[in-house]
């Protein structure tokens, strides 16, 4: 799914998502599973963010079976970027270690 994401530089943000299936419209089940979030400087470009389930501070799967996501953007993560577009990406591994870009779009600093 795409969308776009505005936050104004050196502000916090919690970035929630729903994991759907695109062709059946449920939900995805991600017990199990974990998730990594990338921000570039273009759609595939290097890097200048990243987040992971990892990391509890900075990402969280909220509810297993019902899909959710949230992402922590602090102060810290985007008060060195110049105010500009940038490109995002959510990538969700299954259990079954099947790997699904889930999330993609335009996220946007604001000065």
């Amino acid at each position: 799914m795409d969308c776009r994401i505005i936050i104004p530089k050196g502000d916090n943000r919690t970035l929630k998502f729903t994991i759907v299936n695109e062709d059946t419209g449920a939900v995805i089940d991600l017990t199990s599973g974990s998730a990594v979030f990338y921000v570039g400087t273009t759609e595939g470009g290097s890097d200048v963010l990243s987040y992971s389930t990892t990391e509890a501070d900075e990402m969280v799967i909220t509810d297993d079976e019902g899909g959710e996501i949230e992402v922590y953007i602090v102060p810290t993560s985007t008060s060195s970027l110049d105010p500009a577009l940038y490109h995002y990406k959510l990538i969700v591994t299954l259990a079954s270690g099947k790997v699904y870009t889930t999330n993609k779009g335009i996220f946007e600093v604001e000065a």
